[in-house]
């Protein structure tokens, strides 16, 4: 199974919605925000995904109804998405790969 394939069913499978890969090459000429290297010396691509936000708690949260909800749906998320940016990175070093895990962005 191609690596990108299996980063893909690795992450679907524990929740992701989405899954994308960038390159050194599809992000040159980016900001420098864009620069992977930044947190992997050598990186030559980086994996993004997405995952849920509980849709009943930001309809409360944008009506001004109630605020908690969302804010501790979102901070779920974030905490999942590192969770998971690490254990990819677990799996990639255990397949051979250099890999580091990120906090949320």
């Amino acid at each position: 199974m191609p690596l990108e394939s299996l980063i893909e069913e690795f992450l679907l499978e524990r929740g992701a919605l989405s899954v994308g890969i960038a390159t050194t090459e599809t992000l040159h000429g980016g900001p420098p925000s864009a620069d992977i290297t930044y947190r992997m010396e050598g990186a030559r691509s980086a994996v993004s995904f997405s995952l849920p936000l509980d849709r009943d708690s930001i309809r409360s949260f944008l009506a001004k109804e109630d605020r908690r909800a969302h804010e501790e749906d979102n901070v779920g998320a974030n905490l999942r998405s590192r969770d998971l940016s690490w254990e990819l990175a677990e799996m990639l070093r255990r397949e051979g790969h250099h890999a580091k895990g990120t906090a949320a962005n």
